[in-house]
C-alpha cells in the first residue's frame, strides 16, 4: 500500500488548493467530484452508484484498481455500481498533462478487465464495460463505463467549458458505512483460498462418524450436507439420480454477485459454508460444494479450475457416472437451472471456458445429459 499512503499525502495537499494552481491549470469550472456528478446526472440509463468517499479509499481505488503511480493523480472522484452493474464514472485530476497518455492507458486496461471480469457472469454488464471509454483533456481525465458513452463524453466534454449542470438523470446512493478496500489481482489460474476448510478431516468424520477432531465451521458443514443427503437421497437411487439430486440441492443456493465487485468476497463463500449455510456462494465455493457431496456419496468427481487463458477466474467439476465423465457447472445453473448440467468438455469449450486438459478427464458423455 506504499503507492496508496503516497497518494493520501498529496492528495491532502491539493484539497485546499485552487485546481487552476495545477501544472498546465485546471481546465474545467467544476471541481472533480462535481464534475463526475454532472456526467452522472446526463445519464438516464444508469444504476444506483456508490462513492468512494474517503482520502485514503480514493488512494487504494486509484493505486490498487486503476494501477496508477502517485505522481501521476493527485485527487479526483469516482462513483461505482454495486453487484452484478458495471458501471463506474471517475474524474481524476493529473498532476501533469504530460501523464495524459499513459493515464489513459492505465484506465482502459482497467475497463478491459473489468469486461473480462464480467464476461462470464454477466454478459450484458461486459457490453457495457467494452463500450466503456477513458478520455482526457489536458489535466483531466475521466473514466465513463456506462451505457450511454456518447452522452458521457458529451457531458464531459461541455463540464469542461461550462459549470451548468444538467437537471435529470443517475442516482448516486448514500453511504454512511466504509467499503471495503480493493483487492490486488489474484491469479486467475489458481484456485482461490478456502482457509479453515477441511475436506479429507470431514470426509472422515462423516466415515467414521465421530466429528470431534472438525474447527466448528468444518463441523457445520458436515451436518449440513448430511442433512442435505438424509432429505434428498434415498435408497435405490442410481449415481445419475443421486447426482441431479445433489445439483438440485446446491444450485437452490445463491451466486454471490460480491465476486463482481471491488471488495471481494468472503472466506465463507469460497467454500461448501457458503453454500451449505449461508446459501451464497460464488464459483469455487459451488464446486468444492459438489465436490465434497460426491466425495460422501462415493462418486468418482474432479473439481477444475479455469487456466490464466480464461477470461475470468472460475471453478467446475467433471463427474463419472457408469463409466462416462460429464461437465457440471452448479455455479452457472444456480442463475440458468440445468444448463451447465451434464454437458461435453466440448460444450464447455464453445462457452469460453479454458483448463488444463492434460490433467482432467476429457467429457464426452451424452447418455445422461439433462433433458426436460
Amino acid at each position: 500500500m506504499k503507492n496508496a499512503k503516497r497518494f493520501i499525502c498529496v492528495f491532502n495537499l491539493l484539497a485546499s488548493i485552487p485546481f487552476t494552481a495545477c501544472a498546465g491549470g485546471w481546465n474545467a469550472e467544476l471541481p472533480p467530484k462535481e464534475l463526475a456528478r454532472a456526467i452522472i446526472e446526463s445519464l438516464r440509463e444508469l444504476p444506483e452508484l456508490c462513492e468512494v468517499s474517503s482520502d485514503e479509499e480514493f488512494s487504494d481505488w486509484v493505486a490498487n484498481c486503476y494501477l496508477l503511480e502517485a505522481e501521476q493523480v493527485s485527487g479526483g472522484a469516482v462513483f461505482y455500481a454495486e453487484g452484478a452493474e458495471v458501471s463506474e464514472i471517475a474524474v481524476l485530476v493529473l498532476s501533469d498533462p504530460k501523464h495524459g497518455a499513459a493515464v489513459q492507458k492505465s484506465l482502459e486496461t482497467y475497463r478491459a478487465s473489468r469486461a473480462e471480469l464480467f464476461g462470464y457472469y454477466a454478459p450484458a454488464q461486459a457490453a457495457i464495460a467494452k463500450k466503456g471509454a477513458a478520455v482526457v483533456s489536458g489535466n483531466c481525465a475521466a473514466l465513463l463505463i456506462c451505457a450511454d458513452t456518447a452522452a458521457a463524453k458529451a457531458a464531459f466534454s461541455s463540464c469542461l467549458k461550462k459549470s451548468a449542470r444538467p437537471s435529470q438523470g443517475g442516482k448516486i446512493a448514500e453511504r454512511n458505512q466504509p467499503r471495503q478496500n480493493p483487492p490486488k489481482a489474484e491469479n486467475a489460474s489458481s484456485p482461490a483460498p478456502s482457509e479453515g476448510y477441511d475436506a479429507p478431516a470431514i470426509l472422515r468424520a462423516y466415515t467414521s462418524g465421530d466429528d470431534s477432531a472438525l474447527s466448528e465451521k468444518n463441523r457445520e458443514i458436515l451436518r449440513a450436507a448430511t442433512k442435505a443427503i438424509s432429505q434428498n437421497i434415498t435408497d435405490g437411487m442410481s449415481d445419475y439420480q443421486k447426482e441431479l439430486a445433489v445439483h438440485d440441492y446446491i444450485t437452490r443456493a445463491k451466486f454471490d454477485w460480491a465476486v463482481l465487485g471491488h471488495g471481494g468476497v468472503s472466506e465463507n463463500s469460497r467454500t461448501p459454508y457458503g453454500v451449505l449455510i449461508e446459501r451464497s456462494a460464488m464459483c469455487h465455493g459451488f464446486s468444492l460444494c459438489f465436490q465434497l457431496f460426491m466425495d460422501m456419496l462415493g462418486i468418482e468427481c474432479v473439481t477444475v479450475y479455469s487456466t490464466s487463458e480464461s477470461s475470468t477466474p472460475h471453478s467446475w467439476n467433471v463427474v463419472n457416472i457408469e463409466g462416462d465423465w460429464y461437465c457440471v457447472d452448479t455455479a452457472w445453473d444456480s442463475t440458468s437451472g440445468h444448463a451447465y448440467f451434464n454437458v461435453t468438455s466440448r460444450h464447455l469449450k464453445s462457452k469460453g471456458y479454458r483448463w488444463n486438459e492434460s490433467s482432467v478427464p476429457e467429457a464426452n458423455g451424452t447418455k445422461y445429459a439433462y433433458r426436460r
